[in-house]
């Protein structure tokens, strides 16, 4: 029998200490905590800009509806178009002081971005130390496009609420005016379309909010290498009958379930727990 080498005897003193090993249990990680208040606040935020749009109709439109639909009922031929250049030029201004007021929609996404950001590190960061007792620091270097594309993406879903805002009171206006419709009538269809645009401001500010929470989830689990989730959803009644099958069960980041990841689907309010596999486990291991 040939003598081993020095470097096969400690190959193989060390397959020996590691058989006398085991692998520490890891503590079951707290479930990371939905960031309603911030929903909240960026619902109230996106209301007072469709308050703002309001308004302006108040105070640039509706006071001058009397006059143009009595244009229009002159009905000299003459004088035909007279009410439509006086209802343009209404709308002239209406679009610009709605875009001098909407200049502020960048600095409302970034604000709420980075509030977002910061409540899903502290959550996530509390995670890391329940689980492995002790502070853990992540490079981020995805972090800085994340914020890019979510900022941009709500500075034009905000810019949306006013601009089709715009496009459907003139429509109502132009069509209410050619159908004979009194001026009164006009202004009460006006200040009706107020609660669908503010409902809508208030889906996308509570859309916005569970979307970024939930992909900053998956890419800060998935950034510690973890590769899988336990689905919660947040236990209510308001919970969608999809959602409530998913709760409990792993799913892999890389094969989402039907319903997509926790906070993909509209108004989504579920979360994913991370499931730290025996791969990472094993990096903490202990001498018996």
């Amino acid at each position: 029998m040939m003598p081993l080498s020095a470097q096969e005897i400690l190959r193989i003193k060390r397959a020996q200490q590691n058989r006398k090993r085991k692998v520490r249990k890891l503590p079951k990680p707290p479930r990371m905590a939905f960031p309603k208040g911030l929903q909240r606040d960026y619902s109230r935020q996106l209301v007072a800009l469709v308050k703002v749009i309001y308004e302006v109709y108040e105070e640039l439109l509706i006071p001058h509806l009397e006059s143009i639909v009595a244009e229009a009922n002159l009905l000299r031929p003459d004088r035909a178009d007279d009410w439509n250049d006086s209802l343009d030029r209404q709308f002239e201004q209406v679009k610009n002081r709605l875009t001098e007021e909407f200049v502020i929609a960048e600095s409302v996404a970034m604000g709420i971005g980075q509030e977002i950001s910061d409540w899903n590190d502290r959550e996530w960061r509390k995670v890391l130390k329940a689980v492995f007792k002790a502070e853990i620091v992540q490079r981020e270097a995805w972090l800085a496009q994340e914020m890019n594309t979510f900022v941009k993406e709500n500075v034009s879903l905000i810019t949306s609420i006013k601009d089709d805002s715009v496009r459907e009171i003139e429509g109502i206006v132009r069509r209410g005016v050619q159908s004979g419709k009194r001026h009164e009538q006009l202004a009460v269809q006006i200040r009706e379309r107020y609660a669908t645009d503010r409902r809508r401001a208030q889906v996308i500010a509570r859309d916005q909010v569970s979307k970024f929470n939930g992909n900053l989830t998956m890419l800060r689990q998935q950034n510690m290498g973890v590769r899988k989730y336990i689905w919660h959803t947040s236990g209510d009644r308001r919970v969608r009958p999809t959602h409530e099958a998913n709760e409990g069960q792993v799913f892999s980041w890389d094969y989402p379930p039907a319903t997509g990841h926790p906070g993909e689907e509209v108004q989504c309010r579920c979360t994913a727990e991370a499931v730290f596999e025996d791969t990472m486990a094993q990096q903490i291991m202990l001498e018996e």
